[in-house]
């Protein structure tokens, strides 16, 4: 089996917040989907290691800012290349986007206002565990325009946006096709989970010199 067939599936980019005892955190993930209209619900996908996740199982609430083509790699990478567990991302933003690009919705859980065409506020009505990952079924409580700028799908993401590692010749390992950690060895562990995004052994690939 290919696994990279599934990759030619059509996904969007998102950057998924929440909030939690004065807790703000968020993610990058690509599974977002309507499923009904009235009452307007969603589901999500998201990997059960992200601190996100954690946050979510506690708050029942979350936003998702719609990710547009003008997005810079930089803010893929600061939301979703680092875990909340380790630094604060919203207090650390400034230091790779000048402007102030975040804001509280009605919920009080902050969305990003720029690179984004659209929020989407939710809360929690179902969940569901699939191994590695959460699906969660939620409710649309509150959704805003904010432009008409093109939505940034994760294939125009992985072919323009992101930037390739520079990885050394004669360099033996694997690429992790989510966020482009590079592990080194002969053999990738069956168990092995990426320590920057939290996927497993399908979602690496074999570095090619």
């Amino acid at each position: 089996m290919s696994e990279n067939a599934l990759f030619k599936l059509t996904y969007g980019l998102f950057i998924l917040t929440t909030k939690y005892d004065k807790i703000d955190n968020g993610c990058i993930i690509n599974t977002v989907q309507m499923i009904t209209e009235n009452p307007t619900r969603i589901t999500i996908a998201i990997n059960k290691n992200n601190y996100t996740t954690q946050l979510i199982a506690k708050s029942k609430i979350f936003n998702i800012s719609i990710l547009t083509k003008d997005v810079p790699f930089a803010i893929i990478k600061h939301f979703g290349f680092q875990s909340g567990k380790d630094v604060n991302k919203f207090e650390e933003l400034s230091k790779v986007e000048k402007d102030n690009i975040i804001a509280s919705a009605n919920n009080g859980v902050l969305y990003i206002n720029k690179y984004t065409n659209a929020y989407i506020e939710a809360k929690v009505i179902d969940e569901k565990d699939y191994d590695s990952h959460v699906l969660i079924t939620a409710e649309v409580t509150n959704s805003q325009v904010l432009s008409n700028t093109e939505s940034v799908t994760y294939e125009y993401y992985l072919q323009n946006i992101k930037e390739k590692a520079s990885i050394p010749n004669n360099i033996k390992g694997y690429e992790c096709r989510i966020c482009g950690y590079i592990y080194q060895g002969e053999v990738l562990p069956p168990d092995f989970e990426c320590p920057i995004c939290g996927h497993g052994p399908s979602d690496f690939e074999p570095i090619k010199n």
